[in-house]
């Protein structure tokens, strides 16, 4: 999606366009799978929807951001950035969330990075 959103800003795409396109895409393909679980077993309560409505628009600014900053950078870079945010939020999460960040924490992150990349674990 990245890279098709680098593609179509070279063509002049304003990045409100390419996000509401993304959000579009997402809604055709989950609307469906959405229908057929509700048939099948009732799905859970939102539970706080406030809560769930400023998760989403967050959601929807940092898609903007990010989209809007691979206007101006390199693909390669976006994506070094992209996938150190993790580890950032793991490091910050003891001083900004008042979690416990142990070595389980780290290792499961270690164990993931390689998969992101499409390497098999272990090798």
């Amino acid at each position: 999606m990245v890279s098709a959103a680098k593609f179509l800003d070279g063509f002049g795409v304003s990045v409100l366009t390419i996000v509401w396109g993304r959000y579009i895409a997402a809604v055709d393909c989950f609307v469906p799978a959405i229908a057929v679980v509700g048939h099948r077993r009732r799905l859970p309560a939102l539970g706080n929807s406030r809560l769930q409505i400023v998760c989403a628009l967050m959601l929807v600014a940092a898609t903007l951001g990010y989209f809007a900053a691979i206007q101006t950078l390199p693909l390669a870079d976006a994506l070094a950035i992209y996938f150190t945010y993790p580890f950032i939020i793991t490091a910050l999460a003891p001083f900004m969330l008042s979690k416990v960040t142990g070595i389980r924490c780290w290792a499961r992150l270690r164990s993931g990075l390689p998969r992101l990349n499409g390497v098999p674990a272990g090798r």
